[in-house]
C-alpha cells in the first residue's frame, strides 16, 4: 500500500475551488490511503460555510466523511482527535509558528509517517519541513 498522506484544510479548499493542485489532490483520493482529522475537516468546512454558505458546507462535510463515497474512491481515513494527537499538535505548535489547526495537521503526519499535503502558498508550512515533516507541495 502507498503511505499515507495527510490533508491539509488547504488541500481540500483546492479541490472545492478547482485550484491550482485539486488534480492531485483528485488523484490521490482516488488511490487511497487519505487521511484528515476533524480540526482539519472543521477549519475547511467553516471556511465554505463562511464564503459559499452552510449547504455547501453540510456537503463537503458529508461527502469527506462518506464511509461509501458515491463516486467509488476509497474513504478518507481519520485520526481520531485524542490525546496522544492533541499533544503532538501542541508539541508542534510549540516549536514552530504554526496556527494551531495546521499544527493538527503536521501532527496528523508525523504520528502516521506520512506526508503531509498543503498548497505552494501556505508558507508556514516550511518550519514543519524544519521539524522533519514531509511536506508535498501543489499548486
Amino acid at each position: 500500500m502507498d503511505e499515507p498522506v495527510v490533508l491539509d484544510a488547504g488541500a481540500v479548499l483546492a479541490l472545492v475551488e478547482d485550484e491550482p493542485g485539486a488534480d492531485t489532490v483528485e488523484e490521490l483520493l482516488r488511490r487511497g490511503n487519505v487521511w484528515m482529522n476533524l480540526v482539519n475537516l472543521g477549519e475547511a468546512t467553516y471556511i465554505v460555510e463562511r464564503e459559499r454558505g452552510v449547504r455547501q458546507a453540510d456537503r463537503l462535510f458529508a461527502e469527506l466523511t462518506d464511509d461509501e463515497p458515491s463516486d467509488g474512491r476509497p474513504p478518507i481515513r481519520w485520526l481520531a482527535v485524542d490525546a496522544r494527537l492533541v499533544r503532538q499538535a501542541a508539541s508542534v505548535k510549540a516549536h514552530c509558528g504554526l496556527s494551531y489547526a495546521d499544527a493538527f495537521a503536521a501532527a496528523t503526519a508525523e504520528l502516521l509517517n506520512g506526508e503531509l499535503l498543503v498548497c505552494r502558498d501556505d508558507e508556514e508550512f516550511q518550519v514543519a519541513e524544519g521539524l522533519g515533516i514531509r511536506v508535498r507541495w501543489i499548486g
